[in-house]
């Protein structure tokens, strides 16, 4: 029976329970309660001194010195100071007027012209107040006489809170940047902010949040280079997200849509300085023990992506492209049937949106897709946010329903961009419900006519001078736009959905590439954008590995990259290597997508047209759909607690300091480690086997055995009962039948100690069925299912005569030898 008042003296006491015998803790029950309730709790106790305004809940202490302003957050557990704010006034809380103007240059990305011309910090605190679950102080400043800084405290939980600071007095509104800096130790790194492609660790720069269009390293002048990309620098992003984890465990959330900036210890060493371009300044503290907590925490706050549909982890092909007049189901033939390709995904880059160039091919595309989903095949198609002006089948209709950005004189908000070609265009106001439900409409057209999901393209391009139909600035609206639209399709989508409750997604799909905090609430696909079709570190294969990581840091699960690139204008075009690395890539991402299109010089390359290419192609994709059970396994495991399927070391061997550093090698989930090639001309490549801790987690192991060769093949034999195939490596597989009606299998090439399992289809009904199956003069045991077969430690077979396929298991040798029987 304690009151609240109690809370924190009896948590102090009890702090050091753990060390007590076990007789003495079990004496101790309620007062273990107590501790409990007051440790885990969010209960907010206020001590105020002479110096200092303390505060504590859950198992966080803040000290607020009040002459002069500082603040500081420690660990009541182990007593450690968990950050400091600077003590230099320069770099305390503080609040200023930027000056400038934004250039109308081209609007997938910021310029601007101006400079800070005043800036202020706190001083010593005026004020404080309290209630149950916030605290209020008010803090004088540098600046003006009347101008405060009014600092809330809210949202307490355990090893969280969040601060609001805002400007109150004269001239407050006319105030445009707030920030704090806070102390950071020579070998603190930070990591997430989004989509980030020039590194993990940003230490020693200055990460912005705005949402842009790609910039792009200089190919083969720059491939050593990691922050040289034009035309926007190391900051351009498609998904910004102002938040970080640091190696020291705690987190930092900007809660905020305006831009905001992250200077990691570049302007002033050992400091790391937060910016908020507005008159306030809002951050959510995450503090937890380790780095794991304090990532679970920020999905906590920022929502959890749904279970995609299965499909969704196959392997994608873009079966036709502007080059060839091969339709999608003769691809798709060729595919399956003459090279034995896995696929469930056909990328159809027709653009609904911005031009509607589906019109007039209606009755054609439902056609080709309702054929290829009879193959079990996915079609998407294009959407993007934004409408051409020469579209006036959709056009007028939305602007003269209010469906569109506006300018500051109330008319549609009107540019261009550059896609395939240059568009004109206005963008879709999704702050309208209206224009939300109409532009659903559109979306539905698309699955009427049997696509399952498209790329939902763009999202960056909202102009800082534009108004939204809710009353946004475009300096508010540009980074909030993309989740807006982003739950447009989610909303429409969720109609489909049989049980829009549970935690799997319809049984439909859209490709993101924009997105900003909380993304992953409305989204179950992401892919970093337009990569240079290169070797770069800036733009190329290793940034895209890079860019996924730190979007997986930063709660979006499900990540992967355009396999060869999209731009090629200071490049060749892609080669084989670079097809094959970034396949290998694409077999161990999020999403495995091959890009047969994009922009450059002459018509791409694709990997099919090399002589080893197909096979290439063919032996990564079958490893992913080998993989697929373990994938999707890792996809659940995210939508429950948020980890990427491409996990950066950090969430996993956070006290290896080692492991933290490495950019191109990752967790594959939570059992294999990935560390793709990603230098052109690599013939070695070196691994960092990451540790636990002492004492903790599971070890690596030195497998000195030899691996066993396991080869898997399905064999259709023709109507005579004979079949010849030969595999990527060059072993040889063939089936023949006897004049003793009896079917001789020879396998051609194959490593010693090689285990085969095979299914053979064959015209069984003509022939009869298998009686038994020989292999070196012994008969294989029948096996009671064809289960069995791959579970058995040796050899056998089994007849499965619903399908009508004979399984055979051959171990340590190279022929088997089928008796039939009539049927």
């Amino acid at each position: 029976d304690v009151s609240p008042s109690d809370y924190v003296t009896i948590s102090c006491a009890c702090l050091g329970m753990r060390h007590l015998p076990a007789k003495m803790r079990t004496d101790s029950k309620v007062l273990v309660l107590a501790a409990l309730l007051a440790v885990g709790s969010s209960v907010l106790d206020v001590h105020d001194s002479a110096s200092q305004l303390n505060f504590t809940f859950g198992e966080l202490a803040v000290v607020l010195n009040k002459s002069p302003w500082q603040m500081s957050i420690i660990d009541r557990v182990t007593q450690l100071n968990l950050l400091t704010e600077s003590p230099d006034s320069e770099y305390r809380l503080g609040f200023g007027k930027w000056d400038g103007v934004y250039l109308d240059i081209y609007e997938g990305y910021l310029f601007r012209i101006g400079l800070i011309v005043e800036w202020y910090n706190a001083q010593d605190i005026v004020s404080w107040s309290n209630g149950s679950d916030s605290l209020s102080v008010l803090v004088s400043s540098s600046g003006p006489s009347g101008r405060y800084i009014q600092v809330n405290f809210t949202d307490f939980q355990a090893r969280q809170f969040s601060l609001h600071a805002t400007v109150v007095g004269e001239g407050a509104t006319d105030l445009n940047r707030m920030g704090m800096g806070f102390l950071t130790p020579d070998d603190e790194q930070f990591f997430g902010f989004g989509e980030r492609f020039t590194g993990c660790n940003q230490r020693g720069h200055i990460v912005g949040s705005w949402l842009e269009d790609g910039s792009w390293g200089v190919g083969v002048f720059g491939n050593a280079t990691w922050d040289l990309r034009v035309p926007k620098g190391e900051e351009s992003t498609y998904c910004p997200m102002p938040l970080t984890i640091s190696s020291k465990a705690y987190g930092l959330q900007m809660d905020t849509f305006v831009r905001t900036v992250f200077d990691l210890a570049k302007t002033a060493p050992n400091l790391m300085l937060l910016q908020q371009e507005s008159n306030s300044l809002d951050i959510i503290f995450f503090m937890g023990a380790t780095p794991r907590d304090t990532f679970s925490m920020i999905i906590e706050k920022n929502g959890k992506s749904l279970i995609p549909p299965p499909w969704e982890f196959s392997p994608w092909n873009q079966f036709t492209d502007e080059e060839n007049n091969v339709t999608a189901v003769q691809r798709l033939n060729e595919l399956y049937f003459k090279y034995d390709i896995p696929t469930s995904v056909n990328i159809d880059s027709i653009h609904f949106f911005p031009d509607g160039a589906q019109r007039g091919r209606e009755d054609v595309l439902k056609d080709e897709n309702e054929e290829l989903l009879s193959f079990g095949v996915k079609t998407l198609c294009y959407f993007n946010a934004m409408l051409d002006t020469s579209y006036t089948l959709l056009y007028y209709t939305a602007a003269e329903n209010g469906y569109l950005t506006k300018t500051q004189a109330g008319l549609p908000y009107n540019y261009s961009y550059m896609g395939s070609h240059s568009f004109h265009v206005s963008q879709v106001d999704f702050s309208n419900p209206s224009a939300v439900q109409w532009y659903q409409e559109q979306l539905n057209e698309a699955v009427m006519l049997n696509f399952s999901g498209w790329m939902y393209d763009y999202g960056e391009y909202t102009p800082p001078y534009s108004v939204a139909y809710d009353g946004s600035s475009g300096l508010e609206m540009h980074n909030r736009f993309v989740l807006l639209y982003q739950k447009a399709a989610y909303d429409y989508m969720s109609t489909l959905d049989p049980d829009p409750s549970d935690a799997y997604a319809p049984d439909y799909m859209f490709y993101v590439r924009s997105s900003y905090t909380g993304s992953q609430q409305h989204t179950w696909a992401q892919w970093t954008g337009d990569p240079s079709s290169d070797w770069s570190y800036a733009s190329g294969l290793p940034a895209q590995v890079v860019a996924s990581l730190n979007i997986g840091l930063s709660g979006m699960p499900y990540s992967g990259s355009d396999i060869s690139g999209f731009e090629w204008y200071v490049d060749p075009v892609p080669d084989l290597e670079l097809w094959a690395r970034w396949t290998a890539v694409g077999s161990v991402s999020g999403l495995m997508h091959e890009q047969g299109g994009g922009k450059g010089p002459g018509a791409k390359s694709n990997i099919f047209e090399f002589p080893n290419g197909t096979a290439i192609w063919r032996k990564f994709v079958k490893l992913r759909t080998q993989l697929f059970p373990y994938i999707y396994t890792q996809a659940h495991i995210a939508h429950e607690t948020g980890l990427p399927i491409m996990r950066h070391h950090l969430l996993t061997f956070w006290n290896d300091s080692l492991a933290i550093q490495q950019c191109y090698q990752y967790m594959f989930g939570e059992s294999f480690l990935a560390a793709p090639v990603v230098n052109q001309g690599a013939t070695r490549w070196e691994v960092y086997l990451p540790t636990y801790g002492e004492g903790l987690g599971p070890l690596w192991l030195d497998v000195g055995s030899t691996l066993q060769d396991l080869r898997n093949a399905w064999i259709f034999a023709d109507k005579d009962f004979s079949a010849d195939g030969r595999t990527w490596d060059g072993l040889i597989y063939s089936l023949q039948r006897s004049l003793d009606n009896s079917v001789e299998l020879t396998v051609t090439g194959a490593p010693t100690n090689s285990t085969h399992i095979l299914q053979i289809a064959g015209p069984w009904s003509a022939y009869g069925v298998p009686a038994n199956v020989t292999s070196g003069g012994s008969d294989l045991p029948l096996e009671t299912s064809w289960e069995a077969v791959l579970a058995g430690s040796g050899p056998g077979y089994y007849y499965d005569q619903t399908q009508m396929v004979l399984w055979i298991k051959l171990t340590e040798t190279d022929s088997a030898s089928v008796t039939l029987k009539s049927m």
